[in-house]
């Protein structure tokens, strides 16, 4: 994998406490844009909220019993090894912004790699954070993940499909610094798309319905991962 597909990634994931919900979206882009400042140029900022209303996707039917998805994600990625602290300051700084206002009992963190196994972007995309089958060590995970399951992901027609690979420590580091507890996320999947109907579309179609998912069984596993799709309310 070239250098160019790769970039650094840190990320925060949660839902908002009881209570905390209005004005919630602003203050995220308002808080966004003055953590921008002061971050490298070229750093890609991302707040996206969670899409409901459509009848569920053949992965939100298997995993209808896993922990809640989440209601907010906020991501920063940049190029090159030294970005990596400068987007986990900016996550921090936006989990102190909020506060009180996050569920710390379901908020995750994420720092890693972003890897494009296909090219593309788009307004609404999937967040699944990965927990792997239990009798699988971690590097048994990423030899199926990544490893044999991305060529998969690159078969299916007009996929955006980019993996996250979790740095373990940093994202312990991470969470310290958030002040979070979490089960330790073994990888984050993401797919882009251009509108919700297309979104729904691909991810309804046999190959991703029935192949990938039958395939995610032999590394995922399901009931303590997490799956939902967003929308991009604020991107820099």
């Amino acid at each position: 994998m070239s250098q160019s597909h790769q970039r650094a990634k840190a990320g925060l994931y949660f839902s908002a406490a009881r209570g905390g919900e209005e004005g919630l979206p602003a203050e995220m882009k308002e808080a966004a844009a003055a953590l921008l400042a002061d971050l490298p140029p070229g750093t890609d900022l991302r707040i996206g909220r969670r899409l409901t209303g459509y009848d569920p996707l053949p992965h939100e039917v298997l995993m209808a019993d896993s922990p809640a998805p989440f209601d907010y994600v906020f991501e920063a990625s940049g190029a090159g090894d030294a970005a990596a602290e400068p987007l986990q300051v900016a996550i921090a700084g936006m989990a102190r912004v909020l506060g009180d206002r996050i569920d710390r009992q379901t908020a995750a963190v994420f720092a890693g790699t972003e890897i494009a196994i296909t090219a593309g972007d788009g307004p609404v995309f999937v967040v699944m954070p990965l927990r792997r089958v239990p009798s699988l060590s971690h590097d048994d995970f990423m030899d199926q993940w990544f490893g044999r399951h991305a060529a998969l992901g690159e078969k299916v027609e007009g996929v955006r499909y980019r993996q996250n690979h979790v740095d373990a420590t940093a994202t312990a580091d991470l969470a310290g610094r958030v002040g979070l507890s979490f089960p330790p996320m073994d990888g984050l999947t993401e797919s882009y798309f251009d509108a919700l109907d297309g979104a729904l579309a691909l991810l309804s179609r046999e190959d991703v319905a029935v192949g990938a998912i039958e395939d995610e069984k032999r590394f995922i596993h399901h009931p303590t991962s997490q799956f939902a799709l967003y929308e991009t309310l604020w991107r820099s």
